[in-house]
């Protein structure tokens, strides 16, 4: 009997990281993921679902008139 590859990863997981690789977006596989401010995303501990610091960058980047108002991203 052929064995199949129906898992989440192969038919969902997979594709959609190749969708977005091809739309310009960076993957990052962070299952063995290392916290603190020199770990794998710079977060303390899965809760951090927002990357703020990367949050912050960016609005800086688009808008670069609104420092302020970045500066008060939490």
């Amino acid at each position: 009997m052929p064995e199949h590859n129906y898992t989440e990863s192969s038919l969902i997981e997979q594709p959609a990281i190749e969708i977005f690789q091809g739309l310009g977006y960076e993957h990052l596989n962070c299952y063995n993921e290392t916290f603190g401010s020199g770990g794998t995303l710079g977060r303390d501990n899965t809760g951090e679902v927002v990357l703020i610091q990367r949050l912050r960058s960016a609005l800086s980047r688009l808008n670069p008139d609104a420092a302020d108002e970045v500066g008060r991203v939490k």
